[in-house]
């Protein structure tokens, strides 16, 4: 089943087949795991009390394995489900808990992605000062670590933080930084929503025509 869900998204997955599986599966990884997918099919599908119920079955399911990388995952995805939930502060307490989780000796990328969802839910609860050049550590860690399209996708968050910090110049900057980086096409969403910010700023800036052609390469991609 996660071999369908990571290759052809949620409307591959039997979802009544998961729920024989998960039903008869002992205790261990392969429980949480399935319990896990159960989540994202339950977000995908807008049912978020479900989502997050199945999530933390999942997280008791790896924390009795011991399991702190697959706990850590976990609260991040707690953390996102808060987000569509419009609960800004739990979702900042779930990643700064994964951002906890992460191991001494861990790959960087683990704490840098952690890190700049930490930062993208503060904003998200109004606490934008100072969030734009906090997210330069974690997109170097991304860098360093060879994740150059983590790094672009953590730009356009550093975009939008530095906007609403008032940096205009300086999400200007990071737009034309990350467009070169995200146009490989393996983060299409990314890009997409880098051409709709700069849109919206460019219209600030009476640019409408920049504004037009970055929102109609949008509706390409």
């Amino acid at each position: 089943a996660w071999n369908d869900f990571i290759r052809a998204g949620e409307g591959s997955v039997d979802g009544d087949a998961l729920a024989s599986a998960v039903a008869v599966l002992g205790p261990g990884v392969a429980l949480g795991n399935g319990l896990w997918l159960q989540g994202y099919l339950a977000e995908a599908a807008g049912d978020l009390d479900l989502a997050r119920a199945r999530l933390e079955e999942a997280r008791a399911a790896f924390l009795a394995e011991h399991d702190p990388q697959h706990e850590r995952h976990l609260l991040s995805a707690l953390g996102f489900v808060h987000l569509a939930a419009g609960e800004n502060e739990e979702a900042r307490r779930a990643f700064q808990r994964a951002v906890d989780a992460v191991e001494a000796g861990s790959a960087p990328v683990h704490e840098a992605l952690a890190r700049g969802l930490v930062i993208a839910a503060a904003s998200k609860c109004g606490d934008v000062r100072g969030a734009g050049e906090a997210f330069g550590e974690p997109i170097r860690m991304l860098e360093q670590g060879g994740q150059t399209t983590r790094a672009g996708a953590a730009m356009v968050a550093q975009a939008r933080c530095f906007l609403a910090e008032g940096e205009v110049a300086k999400a200007l900057a990071v737009f034309e930084r990350a467009a070169p980086v995200l146009e490989d096409g393996t983060m299409a969403g990314s890009l997409s929503a880098l051409r709709i910010e700069r849109a919206r700023l460019d219209i600030t800036r009476g640019a409408v025509g920049a504004a037009s052609r970055g929102l109609n390469a949008a509706g390409r991609e």
